[in-house]
């Protein structure tokens, strides 16, 4: 199921602990009997690979966004549009997490589809774009600019139009300037 795969990806480890306990007591014991006895091997040498490169990608993303915030503070950024289409799919995503994590203090409640349709907006290439998120996240796009925006930063022109209590994960599209809003 991807949406139990999509949650699992930003949940807090408090959060995950049911989740995790019902991989450890259910699924894996079915997938060692059924398909593969040495499974929980096979994922820990897994796990043990891969956590030294994504500890590298993580430290290259925060290295790297620096060089493609134009404006922002903790509780809003705004960044370089065709500079981020130039990364390596797997580093932008990084630093759009690391962007998230900013503006609005942690992960809770960001899907691995948010993600999908944050950069769904990047390739938009006319009008503006905005998607509401979670907790009152906003991501906006127009003028080579992606913007975040918590909940406490949202500029008064995007209030008026933001329905992120109503419709989570919605696309709505307009006119407005980047530079206004930032």
């Amino acid at each position: 199921n991807d949406t139990a795969t999509t949650e699992i990806y930003t949940l807090s480890l408090h959060d995950a602990l049911p989740i995790c306990n019902s991989i450890r007591k259910e699924l894996l014991p079915l997938l060692s009997k059924r398909y593969n006895p040495g499974i929980k091997n096979s994922l820990c040498r897994l796990s043990a690979q891969l956590t030294p490169v994504y500890d590298s990608l993580h430290n290259k993303a925060k290295v790297e966004l620096k060089k493609y915030i134009l404006a922002g503070n903790k509780k809003s950024c705004v960044l370089d549009i065709s500079r981020l289409l130039k990364l390596h799919p797997g580093l932008r995503s990084e630093i759009i997490r690391l962007v998230i994590e900013d503006v609005k203090g942690d992960l809770r409640g960001i899907t691995y589809q948010n993600l999908l349709d944050i950069e769904n907006i990047l390739s938009q290439s006319s009008g503006w774009t905005c998607l509401n998120l979670p907790h009152g996240l906003t991501v906006t796009s127009e003028h080579n600019c992606l913007s975040f925006y918590g909940p406490a930063s949202l500029p008064d022109k995007l209030k008026a139009e933001n329905t992120a209590d109503s419709i989570r994960g919605s696309f709505q599209i307009g006119r407005a300037s980047c530079r206004e809003r930032v």
